[in-house]
């Protein structure tokens, strides 16, 4: 979600169908402030405000253009589960990117670069078993 000065980003963290999780999480940006983009004010208590009134205008978005989430319901699910990002989303989105930095480097580690990233395919082929 983007406005003149502010830019609201969700990150859900997987592919279309649901799998190669990596972490899911928000992000804002002052754009007048920071047009780099390098400081991320989503968790500054001083911008709660803004964060939940860009997530109502995405949300609302949403509704009006009729993305229900049903073209990809795998993903979804994972925007629904980490909408409010709150401790207890955050702490899950560690776990993930945990996971995903140890099958990082072990894709890495067997030579693959470009790691076919389908759902199912990861999971039934985990290079660092190998």
């Amino acid at each position: 979600m983007r406005t003149k000065t502010h830019k609201l980003i969700y990150y859900y963290g997987c592919n279309y169908d649901g799998g190669y999780r990596t972490p899911p999480g928000w992000e804002l940006y002052d754009l007048a402030k920071d047009p780099h983009e390098t400081k991320n004010l989503y968790h500054d208590p001083s911008s709660a405000g803004l964060v939940k009134k860009l997530k109502g205008q995405l949300a609302a978005t949403r509704k009006r253009v009729g993305d229900d989430g049903s073209h990809f319901p795998e993903v979804e699910k994972v925007v629904q589960e980490f909408w409010d990002y709150d401790e207890v989303d955050q702490a899950k989105a560690k776990l993930i990117s945990h996971a995903y930095l140890k099958r990082r480097k072990a894709e890495l580690a067997a030579g693959k670069r470009n790691t076919p990233t389908v759902k199912g395919h990861v999971e039934k082929n985990p290079p660092w078993e190998k």
